[in-house]
């Protein structure tokens, strides 16, 4: 009996020596057929040495009960003799010793019919599993493994006319990190590549605002230094026409997408769409309450442009008061701006006063009826804080026909954001007091150098909202710099979304324009 239970446990261990070994070809890429295979064989020993075991035990559970039960006709017979002699003592302990060996009988039997059941079941069982180890022999072969996936190339590998990557998924809630000097993109080596033939579809989300005007006419002086093709869809600041520009990109078979800061939670449904066609979808101009979306976004810290024109009012108030706030907060973009407001008043005299939505539709319009209506609510108001650039526009001539000649603290101060031409023009007229402006077009290149390098280089998009980029002598540039704006910076020549527009004093600061083209005239054997 102990053999057989040595042999069964043999055959056990052998078997799942061979699952072991099945599992871990399982994990070898290309060896997952032939797993499969020998994964059914050691069932297959699994099963036969677990019936083989059963049998063993169901045996032994039956000899056990053989064994019971010859000690009960023993204690019987014992019985009958002490009867027969007349021994009292002798028949009590004989009756006790048989009513303990009948017991004993009994639950051997029960055991021994429990082990037979185990036994037939395990018999069942290894059936089965030879059946199926039998059908997957007599399989047909299947197809070779396809060759493993090659690693992705550096930055300057050229793409020798494949296709690019795909694009990196990510996760829901992904947070762009923080871009750092240790991550700067390197300035191109070795030899130039070709640069390809690329369409790219241009989703304008209003192109009434000069701000858009600037990122959306870059762009395509970008592209038109690649010598790629353009096509154009202007929303008008309407939701349902951002998606219809989309999906209008998408079916025409664009290479890529750029927007000028079109909110993200309009678009949902477009942006998934580009991922699942492969189309890199990138986001410039302002920032947004998600990203995972997008192949790529570069745009400008709007917390951090918040931030220089709240202190810049604190700093220059001259008296304490209510600021009305012409506001966009239900865009990322706006809200991180209005924050900073709220954070740099908290604990002084100053407070937030009335906050009205504007009609992205008719910004300038209902801006200038908010004003005149603060005026006659508030008179004493220490500022208009205007969230949306364009507000400047219907605030300006407000102020400036109620107030001719009068500056601030003697009438509310007028604050918006970047020193577009037309805002420039209500500071010289005295309807704007300051901007906090940076030159933002730079989002614009950095989309089109990396769409660039991910269609010729087959390099995946970086994850960093505003880049560091090394020159030719690996030098760290990083083109996002905040700064305030006044009437005094402004000079009396501006063309609407070509400029000039004020430059930071800031020594960190680099031309864009001439540093992107030195760039690709370095990278493309084509371009330059």
């Amino acid at each position: 009996m102990l053999h057989r239970k040595r042999t069964a446990w043999r055959l056990l261990s052998l078997g799942l020596a061979l699952s072991l070994l099945a599992a871990a070809c399982a994990s070898d890429d290309g060896a997952a057929d032939t797993a499969d295979a020998a994964l059914s064989e050691a069932t297959a020993a699994g099963g036969e040495a677990s019936s083989a075991l059963a049998d063993a035990s169901a045996a032994s559970a039956a000899a056990e009960a053989a064994l019971r039960a010859a000690e009960a006709a023993q204690a019987a017979a014992e019985l009958a003799q002490a009867t027969a002699e007349g021994n009292q003592e002798a028949v009590a302990a004989a009756e006790a010793a048989l009513a303990e060996a009948q017991d004993a009988a009994s639950a051997a039997r029960d055991e021994a019919a429990s082990a037979q059941a185990e036994a037939d079941a395990a018999r069942e069982a290894a059936a089965a599993a030879q059946a199926e180890a039998e059908a997957a022999a007599a399989a047909p072969e299947p197809p070779p493994p396809p060759p493993p996936a090659e690693e992705p190339m550096d930055d300057e590998e050229p793409m020798d006319d494949m296709a690019p990557p795909a694009l990196v998924d990510k996760p829901e809630g992904w947070t762009p990190p923080e871009a750092s000097m240790g991550t700067a993109i390197a300035w191109p080596s070795g030899p130039a590549v070709e640069l390809p033939q690329l369409t790219i579809g241009y989703l304008q989300v209003l192109g009434a605002s000069e701000a858009a005007q600037r990122l959306e006419f870059t762009a395509k002086d970008a592209v038109d230094f690649l010598g790629w093709d353009w096509e154009y869809c202007d929303a008008e600041g309407v939701p349902d026409a951002m998606q219809t520009c989309l999906e209008g990109f998408i079916n025409s078979g664009v290479d890529a997408i750029v927007t000028d800061g079109t909110t993200v939670e309009v678009i949902v449904e477009g942006l998934a769409r580009a991922r699942d066609a492969g189309i890199p979808f990138v986001n410039t101009g302002g920032t947004q309450s998600f990203y995972h979306l997008y192949a790529a976004s570069f745009n400008p810290n709007d917390a951090a442009l918040g931030r220089v024109l709240a202190e810049w009012m604190m700093e220059n108030r001259g008296k304490d008061g209510p600021v009305q706030i012409s506001s966009a907060g239900f865009a990322k973009w706006g809200s991180d701006r209005e924050d900073q407001l709220r954070a740099a008043v908290e604990g002084t005299g100053v407070t937030i006063g009335a906050v009205e939505m504007v009609d992205f539709a008719d910004v300038i319009g209902t801006a200038a009826d908010l004003a005149a209506n603060w005026l006659l609510q508030a008179p004493d108001s220490l500022a208009f804080w205007l969230t949306f650039d364009l507000a400047a526009l219907g605030v300006g001539p407000v102020i400036t026909e109620s107030f001719a000649g009068v500056s601030p603290p003697d009438r509310p101060m007028v604050l918006t954001f970047y020193a577009n031409c037309t805002t420039q023009q209500q500071m010289q007229a005295g309807g704007v007091d300051a901007s906090s402006e940076e030159n933002l077009e730079w989002g614009s290149y950095v989309a089109v150098d990396q769409i660039a390098s991910y269609y010729a280089k087959g390099v995946q998009f970086t994850d960093e909202l505003r880049p560091y980029y090394e020159d030719a002598d690996g030098n760290a540039w990083q083109f996002s710099i905040p700064f305030i704006v006044t009437p005094e910076d402004v000079g009396d020549e501006c063309t609407p979304g070509r400029g000039p527009y004020p430059t930071p004093t800031d020594p960190r600061w680099a031309d864009y324009v001439d540093f992107f083209e030195a760039r690709w005239a370095a990278a493309y054997s084509n371009i330059g």
